[in-house]
């Protein structure tokens, strides 16, 4: 694993060295943006080297502002409707509180059908600072999970914030 730190979006986390970077694509997730197209920003997408799986495992970061008045409970509702929202047939396998980097936040572990794949599973992991929402979504196919699963974990649960994001 390698630490990999993106101080324009202010953060840190480890990934595997052969992973493929995808940094601040500077998009959103079309599928889960509000009518008037807000939604979190994508800062980086991390993605497996090719190994002949449909899905290949994939780590996402992603944050959006918030006003401060934001409790992590409502917040971790409002994401998960979200979530439901955007991917077919979610089936919810665990929800959890965690800490991350020091931080209170919150882990879902799901289950969603990709059509042409399967079935997928992915973990989240959900916290705030003072004035962001900050949203590690990692996912892989169901029948690799179990490969998967130890590497995206380390990944999220090394999440660190460090410094201010340049806005």
């Amino acid at each position: 694993m390698i630490t990999y730190r993106d101080p324009s979006a202010g953060f840190e986390l480890p990934l595997p060295e052969t992973w493929e970077l995808l940094e601040g694509p500077s998009g959103h997730f079309p599928e889960i943006t509000d009518p008037e197209g807000r939604g979190p920003a994508i800062a980086l997408i991390a993605v497996a080297p090719e190994g002949g799986e449909p899905f290949r495992p994939v780590l996402v970061v992603a944050s959006e502002p918030h006003t401060g008045d934001v409790e992590l409970d409502g917040w971790v509702d409002a994401e998960l409707e979200r979530l439901r929202r955007s991917v077919n047939r979610l089936f919810v396998i665990d929800a959890e509180p965690v800490e991350i980097g020091g931080t209170a936040g919150w882990r879902t572990l799901a289950q969603h059908a990709v059509e042409g794949v399967g079935a997928v599973t992915l973990e989240r992991w959900l916290l705030l600072d003072p004035s962001r929402g900050w949203t590690i979504t990692a996912a892989s196919g169901t029948l690799e999970y179990a490969a998967t699963a130890d590497i995206l974990s380390t990944a999220a649960r090394g999440f660190r914030l460090v410094g201010e994001p340049v806005p």
